[in-house]
């Protein structure tokens, strides 16, 4: 069946090539015999039956071509896409020695665990850095604070020590007010008797 159907799109790819090949386009000279007087039919009969035609057998050509696509699908279980691309033979003859390429690979994977080692002690010692100048920072945070401290209480003290001596003043010059008064009374008692 498939022979035949293969035998069929041969002849209607032919027979399709010939008939575009004898229509006449735009141009005066596109057709095959497109230019002789002689020939069974005019420009228009020849023009209108060679469309049709072409048209028949491009149908026929596709169905075909659908059919026969059809067939082998059915016919072949598996593509060639479906196996495994080849694989190349190596091109150096370091490739060939399974032993060296491990040796190569354990050697860069040891290179990179010492830099990510390298990378996680440089990190912890930036850290305890910081974490110590931290601390040093809070510990002189906290000697100001001591220092303000005793500061203002030395101020208090100060404050303190000169209220009393006001207070001390204030009640000195109350008592030599009253003293005064005391004499200022006698002296208006005496005067008056």
């Amino acid at each position: 069946m498939t022979d035949i159907l293969m035998f069929f799109q041969a002849a209607v790819s032919i027979l399709l090539i010939i008939l575009v090949l004898l229509q006449f386009g735009k141009g005066a000279e596109a057709g095959l015999f497109s230019g002789g007087g002689d020939s069974l039919m005019t420009g228009a009969q020849q023009g209108n039956i060679l469309s049709k035609a072409t048209v028949v057998l491009a149908i026929l050509f596709m169905g075909n071509s659908v059919l026969l696509a059809r067939l082998q699908g059915k016919k072949a279980g598996s593509s060639l896409l479906d196996s495994e691309a080849p694989v190349a033979r190596p091109l150096n003859s370091d490739a060939l020695n399974p032993s060296k390429i491990k040796t190569e690979a354990s050697k860069k994977i040891d290179a990179v665990k010492d830099s990510a080692s390298d990378a996680v002690n440089k990190a912890t010692k930036k850290m305890d850095a910081v974490k110590n100048s931290a601390s040093d920072a809070a510990k002189e945070a906290g000697k100001k604070v001591d220092a303000m401290k005793n500061s203002a209480s030395d101020a208090a003290k100060e404050a303190g020590k000169k209220v009393d001596a006001m207070k001390n003043s204030a009640s000195d010059a109350v008592k030599e007010a009253g003293k005064k008064v005391d004499a200022m009374k006698n002296s208006v008692k005496d005067a008056v008797e």
